[in-house]
């Protein structure tokens, strides 16, 4: 199956919409000739770790003691 200059213009719109996340194509072939294009777009916060107030604790590391 080939993708159409239809397909490739919505496929060109959605990827200008998207800061962050993935497209993907899923083509069916004959006899169904279906082609799935999903969009997803992710919203990612990022922020600095606050600093504790308090003691450290001490921890064991993993094995025998």
């Amino acid at each position: 199956m080939e993708l159409t200059k239809q397909h490739i213009e919505t496929i060109k719109r959605e990827a200008a919409a998207i800061e962050f996340g993935k497209i993907t194509v899923g083509i069916a072939g004959p006899p169904s000739n279906v082609v799935d294009i999903i969009c997803e777009k992710r919203i990612r916060f990022q922020s600095e770790a606050e600093p504790t107030r308090s003691k450290p604790m001490d921890q064991k590391g993993s094995g025998r003691y």
